[in-house]
C-alpha cells in the first residue's frame, strides 16, 4: 500500500490499522519490544493525537501485530545490511533489565537494540547503509525454535526473511546460541553440525551475491549459577558441555576457512575475570542477554571498513 509522505532518517512511525470485524488470532512478531495501542471505538486511523487509544495489557505489550515491514523509497538506491540471529540481536533484553521490580514496564520504543546502535554509527560515519533487523527471539540455525513464536530455522527462513529484502548487500549472522542451549527433551546438535549449518548459510548468501559477516557467540556461563532464568530455559546455555561447544564454535568462526569478516562479540562482552560470563556492566540480569550498554559495545566492535570496501 503506497503512502506519499516524507520521512527522515531515524523517524519513528505510527501506523494505524482498522479491523472492522476484529481479529481473534492476529499474525504478530512475538518479542518486538514495542508497545501497540488499540482503540475500541471504531475506525480511528485518521486521528493524529492518539485520543481514545490505550496500550495493550502488559502480557501482550512486547509484540507487534499485522505489519510485516515498511519499505521507504528514496532518490538513491541504498545498500542494505540485514542482521540475522536470535534474541541477542533482536534486543529482547537490551531494552530493560531482566531483574527489574515486578510489574515494571520494559523500556520499549527506546531503539537500543544492537542494530539500532550500529545504524547510528554508520550514519554518523557517513556510510550509506540501511540496517534491517531480521532476528527472532529463540531462533536457531538448524531447527525450529522450542516455541512456535520462535520461528523456523534461520536456514529455512533465510530466503524470505533475509535475502528477499530490497538491495541486500550484507548479512551479519549471529546465530547458534539456541542450537547449543537446547531444552532437556530435545536433541542437541554437535558443534560440527552447527559449523556445517554456517557453511550452508554462507553458501546461500554468496549464491545471491551477498557478503556475509560472522559474529562470535557472546558468553553464557552466568546463566547456570545464581541468575534468574526466565522459563528455566536460559540456564541450559550455561551447562559445561554447551560452554565447551561455544568455545569451539567461536574459535572456528575466528579462523573460518571461508575468509569472512568476523565480529568478535565474545571478546567485546566477556568478563576478563570469568571469560565464560558476560561483564557485569553488560549483563541484563539473566547472564545471557546483553543490556543496552552491552548492545552498544557490540556495535562498537564492528569494523565499519567492512562495509566500505
Amino acid at each position: 500500500d503506497p503512502v506519499d509522505f516524507p520521512v527522515r532518517t531515524f523517524d519513528r512511525l505510527t501506523i494505524s490499522l482498522a479491523l472492522p470485524d476484529g481479529a481473534s488470532r492476529p499474525a504478530g512478531h512475538l518479542v518486538a519490544r514495542e508497545v501497540p495501542y488499540v482503540c475500541r471505538s471504531g475506525d480511528a486511523c485518521r486521528q493524529e493525537d492518539g485520543a481514545g487509544f490505550r496500550a495493550l495489557p502488559l502480557e501482550l505489550r512486547s509484540s507487534w501485530y499485522f505489519l510485516e515491514a515498511v519499505e521507504v523509497a528514496g532518490p538513491v538506491r541504498r545498500p542494505t545490511l540485514v542482521v540475522a540471529g536470535d534474541s541477542i540481536s533482536e534486543g529482547s533484553y537490551s531494552l530493560f533489565e531482566a531483574l527489574q521490580p515486578a510489574g515494571a514496564l520494559p523500556d520499549t520504543g527506546a531503539d537500543r537494540r544492537f542494530s539500532d546502535f550500529l545504524a547510528a554509527r554508520l550514519d554518523s560515519a557517513g556510510v550509506p547503509l540501511t540496517v534491517l533487523n531480521a532476528a527472532l527471539s529463540g531462533n536457531r540455525l538448524l531447527s525450529k525454535g522450542a516455541l512456535p513464536g520462535f520461528g523456523d530455522s534461520l536456514l529455512n527462513r533465510l530466503a524470505t526473511d533475509v535475502l528477499a529484502h530490497p538491495h541486500v548487500t550484507h548479512v551479519l549472522a549471529l546465530i547458534g546460541t539456541n542450537d547449543l542451549g537446547t531444552a532437556p527433551w530435545e536433541r542437541r546438535p554437535g558443534e560440527f553440525e552447527v559449523i556445517d549449518g554456517l557453511r550452508r548459510l554462507v553458501h546461500a548468501c554468496r549464491a545471491a551475491g551477498v557478503q556475509v559477516l560472522l559474529g562470535t557467540l557472546p558468553p553464557a556461563g552466568g546463566t547456570l549459577f545464581g541468575r534468574r532464568a526466565p522459563l528455566g530455559l536460559t540456564a541450559l546455555h550455561g551447562r559445561p558441555d554447551a560452554l565447551r561447544m561455544r568455545r569451539y564454535l567461536n574459535q572456528w568462526i575466528r579462523t573460518n576457512p571461508c575468509h569472512l569478516p568476523v565480529l568478535d562479540f565474545d571478546a567485546a562482552l566477556r568478563d576478563p575475570a570469568a571469560p565464560d560470563c558476560l561483564r557485569p556492566e553488560y549483563d541484563s540480569g539473566d547472564g545471557l542477554h546483553p543490556n543496552a550498554a552491552g548492545a552498544a559495545a557490540m556495535a562498537d566492535c564492528v569494523d565499519l571498513a567492512d562495509f566500505t570496501q
